[in-house]
C-alpha cells in the first residue's frame, strides 16, 4: 500500500513539473472570452496575471475563470457602494445584501479555483521571493 502511494506521488510530481514547464513556454495571458473595455477590469486583470504568473499557478485554462473572478470582484465593489448609500430603502438593502452574499460565495469559489485561496498564499509568496532572488543574483544577471 505504501509503495503504491509513493508511486502515485512520484507520478503526480512529474506531471505537475511537466505542466509547469509547458505553461512557462506557452502562456499567452490573453483572455479571448471577454471583450471588456473597462479600465478597472483591465488593471485588475493585469495585476492578477502578473501575480499568478510569478507564482507559477496560472495557465491558459485558468484565464476564463480569472475573467469571471475579476467581473465578480467589480460587481461586489458596486454592490458595496450601493449598500453604503443612505438613500436606499430597507427592502432594496435586503435585496442588495442577498445579492452581495451570493456574489461573495461565488467570489470565494473562484479565488480558490484560480489559486488565490488561503492554501495557495504560501506558494505565491515563496515563488515571488524566489523570483526576486533570481533577479538580484549577480551570476544570473551576467549570464543573461
Amino acid at each position: 500500500m505504501n509503495n503504491l502511494y509513493v508511486e502515485r506521488s512520484k507520478e503526480n510530481y512529474e506531471v505537475t513539473e511537466k505542466l509547469k514547464e509547458f505553461n512557462n513556454n506557452n502562456l499567452s495571458l490573453k483572455t479571448p472570452h471577454l471583450k471588456i473595455k473597462d479600465k478597472e477590469w483591465k488593471k485588475k486583470y493585469k495585476f492578477y496575471t502578473e501575480l499568478l504568473s510569478t507564482s507559477g499557478l496560472l495557465s491558459d485554462l485558468d484565464l476564463g475563470v480569472l475573467g469571471n473572478l475579476i467581473s465578480t470582484e467589480l460587481m461586489l465593489e458596486r454592490v458595496q457602494l450601493q449598500l453604503l448609500n443612505k438613500d436606499v430603502s430597507i427592502t432594496e438593502q435586503s435585496k442588495l445584501l442577498n445579492s452581495y452574499q451570493k456574489l461573495l460565495s461565488s467570489y470565494n469559489t473562484l479565488c480558490s479555483t484560480v489559486g488565490l485561496g488561503i492554501k495557495n498564499r504560501g506558494q505565491i509568496l515563496k515563488n515571488q521571493e524566489k523570483k526576486i532572488e533570481e533577479e538580484q543574483d549577480p551570476l544570473l544577471q551576467i549570464l543573461k
